[in-house]
């Protein structure tokens, strides 16, 4: 199977099911299916096997716009460039921003 997209709404939320191997034409297509998309974009990527370099910088850029990648196997989060999965930082990222205190270092003089 080269790539296999589908497309579920949920509610005010779009997940999109990405199957297969992310390259060529399949990028052009993830494009599109995710710019149509309405409401929350969420990526249900644990069916994903491979992703080449425009396909990874797809998955980044929707990443950095708030889509939220789901399922995200150690591989493809290693070609990402992560060494956490993205829940994870979501949960630190929103821990943040809620307002707690960022640590302080303490010093081997205090």
């Amino acid at each position: 199977m080269l790539l296999k997209i589908e497309e579920e709404r949920l509610g005010m939320s779009t997940v999109v099911h990405v199957a297969g191997r992310l390259a060529g034409a399949g990028v052009d297509e993830l494009s599109r299916v995710c710019r149509a998309a309405s409401g929350r974009l969420r990526l249900e990527l644990s069916a994903l096997q491979h992703a080449d370099e425009v396909g990874l910088a797809l998955l980044r850029s929707l990443r950095e716009s708030g889509a939220e990648l789901a399922g995200v196997s150690p591989f493809i989060q290693l070609l990402l460039g992560g060494s956490r999965s993205d829940d994870v930082f979501r949960k630190q990222k929103r821990s943040r921003d809620a307002g707690m205190a960022p640590r302080r270092k303490v010093s081997d003089d205090e």
